[in-house]
């Protein structure tokens, strides 16, 4: 979804007051209740991906901010170019 330019994701979400790009996602399977999220994600390409390693890779339901962000970049989905100007 996050390449797809139908969608408001990714590179076209809606800037935060600061004018920075920061993402949310939550994935559950609904058959076991198991579910992930992420919220206040930035320089992730596809923060559903993080989503899910947070449900199958972790304890915890949720990561925010820079935990989240430090989550990414141990499991290698961190863009660090990700959402940044190019100027």
């Amino acid at each position: 979804m996050e390449n797809e330019e139908a969608f408001n994701a990714g590179y076209g979400s809606v800037l935060n007051l600061d004018g920075e790009v920061e993402m949310d996602a939550s994935v559950m399977v609904g058959s076991t209740l198991c579910a992930g999220a992420v919220t206040v994600v930035k320089d992730i390409a596809h923060p559903i991906s993080l989503a899910r390693l947070v449900m199958e890779k972790t304890p915890h339901l949720l990561l925010a901010g820079a935990g989240a962000n430090r989550f990414a970049k141990r499991t290698g989905n961190s863009n660090s170019s990700f959402g940044k100007s190019s100027n």
